[in-house]
């Protein structure tokens, strides 16, 4: 979402200080690594210094523009609902591409999930 936001900014002509671009990158596959080794306090960690640079990065570009476009206005929308979220929220984003994207457990098994995108009056099934 950082790398995105970043871009769009860039885009439209506004200087961001830090981007946290190889940081961000090297924290990503960090937690990666760690989540895999089950070791999810390290994992954690990673995660919550990812949201403190997407708040910063947001917080840097706010202060900078009054009214934001359209393409930046929606990323900057998108990030505060992924800087807000919590664990127990309902309307979570899944996918910043996609953020209409929700969750859906449809079978008693443990991990079966399917994705539903609604559009108007009907929905779409992704996976």
């Amino acid at each position: 979402m950082r790398e995105r936001l970043v871009k769009a900014a860039r885009a439209e002509g506004i200087t961001v200080k830090q981007s946290y671009r190889h940081v961000g990158r090297r924290l990503l596959m960090q937690s990666s690594r760690y989540a895999h080794a089950r070791q999810m306090k390290r994992a954690r960690a990673c995660t919550r210094k990812l949201k403190t640079q997407l708040g910063r990065v947001t917080r840097e570009i706010e202060r900078q523009v009054a009214t934001p476009s359209g393409k930046l206005a929606k990323l900057l929308a998108t990030a505060h609902r992924i800087y807000a979220q919590q664990r127990h929220d309902k309307n979570k984003i899944y996918s910043v591409h996609e953020p209409e994207v929700v969750s859906v457990r449809i079978s008693p098994l443990e991990g079966v999930w399917v994705g539903v995108q609604w559009t108007g009056h009907r929905c779409v099934h992704l996976f």
